[in-house]
């Protein structure tokens, strides 16, 4: 097999197919979403909170995605068709297109741009760039006339939008307009501009704030906070809020009151709900009812894992183990049950450990620590089932019954870890027999082997 990303990324074509079938069930949060940015009337500002990795960036990207299909007074990257299906479904939610104001969206990756001096210009420059406006080719217009008039005030801009990323590592490139222009009301004319020829408001989305540097995201913050101040403007932020309170810490220092710092910029802070993670596995194709599928989902409903965690282990996982613990041909000899045991249960749990935290991992395979075992795996019924090749035909974790005797489930797990990872197996002839499996000094290191995703079973 190919090695392939699953993560489901925002282009085009996974926005509106996700969309059409509500792939990980968001729609509905989309559209009470867009209602709420619908029916703002004067300048706010949204944090949407997420923690990393759990579709923040893909959910904004759909919001954009809409309005762009319900806005006729500007060209997208969409079709006629494309939008035509967009408007269908979102007509399902009970958004009539009627209701739905014109909206300019514009996109800004705060991350990618923390490299410059001052965010204030390339937000400027996402702005116009968002809305086809070039003005190198604009005919005369009010929107061309307040662009320049933006161009005049920054004196580093050419009249050609490429040459704007030249003015970004400039030193200090907002001096000469502090020393003679009113940045702010300059500013407000060109964005009047830009709604008035493209629409009845302005959103523009700021993603990725939290992972920038602290004193770039603290510009961005305070430079919007100044000079876009303007009715028909909403600011979009998507937002890690505990991660933004970091770096808010570590600019001002851990004693600053990082929550009243930041309720100056936000209006209302959103908390965007989880997905649908059962949807999510299903469609980056990881459903399947083998014992190996169902430790998985344990260990990632454990661990809560975000959507991009889900990916990265689940892909990990399937590199690694997917070989082994996928066949229908029966278990063969003990010893062997030994090691598929390991491969299906003890393999993807070392996998999670080391994406999230490595020094646990060391102890867990060095013998130390069986606590991750015990947490993936409780006493309870689905936990017996997964682990019945730990019990030999007298034995059972239930009640007990005529001829079966009731093993302790928590005991059975720590003596299987043990026979694992903390025999010294001084006797290489030695077995270690447990239920219908057995243990050898080869089994330890079959099952690193697999982890390692190098082992002759991975999948590439």
């Amino acid at each position: 097999m190919r090695v392939e990303s699953l993560e489901l990324k925002a282009t085009k074509e996974n926005l509106i197919e996700a969309l059409k079938k509500d792939s990980i069930q968001r729609n509905y949060f989309l559209g009470r979403f867009i209602t709420l940015l619908n029916a703002i009337g004067t300048g706010y500002s949204i944090a949407l909170d997420a923690k990393w990795g759990d579709g923040k960036t893909f959910f904004v990207r759909q919001a954009k995605m809409v309005f762009d299909a319900f806005n006729e007074l500007y060209d997208s990257e969409l079709s006629q068709e494309e939008k035509a299906e967009i408007i269908s479904v979102i007509g399902q939610k009970g958004i009539a297109k009627a209701e739905i104001q014109s909206h300019v969206c514009v996109y800004y990756d705060a991350w990618i741009n923390d490299s410059d001096v001052d965010p204030l210009l390339s937000i400027i420059y996402s702005i116009a760039k968002d809305t086809g406006t070039d003005y190198s080719k604009v005919e005369s217009s009010s929107l061309f006339e307040k662009g320049a008039a933006v161009l005049d005030a920054i004196p580093f801009i050419s009249t050609d939008l490429s040459e704007l990323t030249k003015a970004f590592k400039a030193n200090d490139p907002l001096a000469r307009i502090k020393e003679g222009k009113k940045i702010a009301e300059t500013i407000s004319g060109f964005l009047n501009s830009v709604i008035e020829e493209r629409g009845e408001r302005l959103l523009i989305i700021i993603d990725e704030l939290d992972r920038c540097r602290p004193d770039f995201a603290i510009r961005l913050l305070e430079r919007i906070k100044h000079y876009f101040d303007n009715e028909r403007v909403t600011f979009l932020f998507a937002i890690n809020k505990e991660q933004l309170l970091h770096s808010v810490c570590n600019h001002y220092g851990e004693r600053f009151d990082a929550c009243r710092y930041l309720d100056r910029f936000f209006d209302i802070v959103l908390s965007l709900p989880s997905p649908d993670m059962e949807s999510y596995i299903r469609l980056i194709g990881h459903e399947g009812n083998f014992i190996f599928d169902e430790v998985c989902k344990k260990i990632r409903a454990f661990y809560n894992f975000s959507m991009r965690e889900t990916e990265r282990f689940y892909r990990a996982a399937r590199i690694a183990a997917h070989k082994p613990t996928h066949t229908s041909s029966g278990w063969g000899f003990s010893e062997e049950n030994g090691e598929s045991f390991g491969y299906m249960v003890i393999t993807p749990l070392i996998i999670a450990l080391k994406m999230i935290d490595p020094k646990k991992c060391r102890e867990f395979v060095e013998g130390n620590d069986y606590q991750p075992l015990l947490d993936i795996l409780p006493d309870e019924e689905h936990s017996y089932s997964i682990c019945r090749l730990l019990l030999n035909r007298s034995e059972t974790f239930g009640e007990p019954s005529e001829g079966k005797e009731k093993v302790d489930f928590c005991d059975r797990l720590i003596k299987t870890y043990y026979a694992i990872f903390k025999n010294d197996w001084e006797n290489k002839y030695l077995e270690i027999r447990i239920g219908s499996c057995e243990f050898s000094y080869r089994t330890r290191r079959a099952i690193l082997d697999v982890a390692s995703m190098l082992s002759g079973y991975a999948e590439y």
